[in-house]
């Protein structure tokens, strides 16, 4: 097997749904990206039976992250005092390490090696994804990979009718090319009739 590279899983997102009223967790999502990638990281109490048979959520590694996420959110309220929001910024940071720690094996198997791009803003939209599921094996937390779950969507078309009166210019993305990053998803991009501009991707969550 390859030897994992210095490139480090980068999350860029977190979805925490809840179940009900009293905020009950029913699962957590990480998006992150590496060597190009985008990966979806899924820690729930519905395992791929396929994998193992016989799964036991009950006593699982993941059930016990899910209950110590679930109890810092229900038990500090919106209004944190320091001491909460602090405490509840450290467990959410120690799962998170938990997590990537134990998919970047799986990670770097399905992508050893940087994406090559094609400078599009299309591509850097919509880079290939990959689902895993972190679960508990033989005593640990391993990730497997899931075919089965679909890929969420962070660029949905835009159907506002008060943006679409304003007949503002449209282009595709994929004939916009990217000259630079200048920050977090804001570019220095060139449109197909050579004039250059400045683009942020908005993100639906």
């Amino acid at each position: 097997m390859a030897e994992l590279n210095s490139n480090k899983p980068e999350v860029i997102s977190t979805f925490k749904p809840y179940d009900n009223a009293e905020r009950e967790f029913n699962r957590i999502n990480y998006f992150c990206t590496y060597n190009g990638r985008l990966f979806n990281i899924l820690m729930s109490p519905n395992a791929p039976l396929t994998f193992l048979p016989g799964y036991d959520f009950t006593n699982s590694i993941e059930s016990q992250y899910l209950t110590r996420l679930e109890a810092v959110h229900v038990r500090y309220p919106s209004n944190k005092t320091e001491e909460e929001e602090n405490n509840s910024i450290e467990v959410e940071e120690e799962i998170k390490e938990h997590v990537l720690n134990a998919s970047r094996s799986m990670m770097h198997t399905l992508a050893p090696e940087m994406a090559q791009s094609d400078s599009s803003l299309y591509s850097a939209m919509y880079p290939e994804t990959f689902s895993l599921q972190v679960i508990t094996q033989q005593g640990k937390l391993a990730a497997v990979k899931r075919d089965d779950l679909s890929v969420f969507d962070f660029h949905t078309p835009i159907t506002d009718p008060r943006v679409s009166d304003i007949h503002l210019p449209c282009h595709q993305a994929s004939e916009i090319r990217i000259l630079a990053q200048l920050f977090a998803a804001t570019y220095k991009v060139q449109l197909a009739n050579g004039q250059i501009m400045c683009a942020k991707l908005a993100e639906s969550r």
